[in-house]
């Protein structure tokens, strides 16, 4: 939250008070209302269309694009799309960067070995991806989560990317 709060726009001009708490309320909130709207957009769509879930099947590439279109149905918070289109008529607040902007400036996500995540990196962006190991737990790459790594498609993106998303991004989350 002492990040969240010290953060400054691309001009250098930190935002004000309220606008932090409203950001922090929904990027508290949003993550659960996100997913169990996505959830419920997705199988309400996955239900009525059949024909969609083997379409999916057939074609796992347009995973992103249909959970961005589930997304879309049932957003809890203005996409960029809905926030160029109507953004000049808000009354009662402004958003001073894009949801886009927010969710690179603020959001972290993690992945463990599923190939989707490795694959959504370019989209994502590296700066806002990391890796995890799953470590405690039995069913961890550890204790051979370098081996792992050099065999993951992660290892196909390059060195910097791979330390970047395996190391680099936690430390600066975590201030170490």
């Amino acid at each position: 939250m002492s990040r969240l709060a010290s953060v400054r726009f691309s001009d250098g001009e930190l935002p004000e008070v309220m606008d932090v708490v409203r950001l922090a309320s929904i990027l508290f909130a949003a993550g659960q209302e996100t997913t169990t709207r996505l959830l419920s957009a997705g199988m309400r769509v996955l239900c009525e269309q059949p024909t969609v879930a083997q379409e999916l099947r057939s074609h796992p590439g347009a995973i992103p694009n249909f959970v961005e279109e589930c997304l879309r149905l049932e957003s809890p918070i203005e996409g960029d799309h809905e926030l160029h289109k109507y953004g000049s008529k808000i009354k009662d607040h402004k958003l001073r960067m894009l949801p886009s902007e927010i969710f690179a400036h603020q959001v972290f996500t993690t992945y463990e070995d599923e190939k989707l995540g490795v694959e959504l990196i370019p989209r994502i962006g590296a700066d806002n991806v990391m890796w995890a190991s799953d470590y405690p737990h039995g069913d961890s790459t550890w204790p051979h989560s370098r081996k792992a790594l050099t065999e993951s498609p992660l290892a196909l993106h390059g060195p910097a990317v791979l330390r970047k998303v395996t190391c680099e991004n936690a430390a600066r989350v975590y201030g170490f």
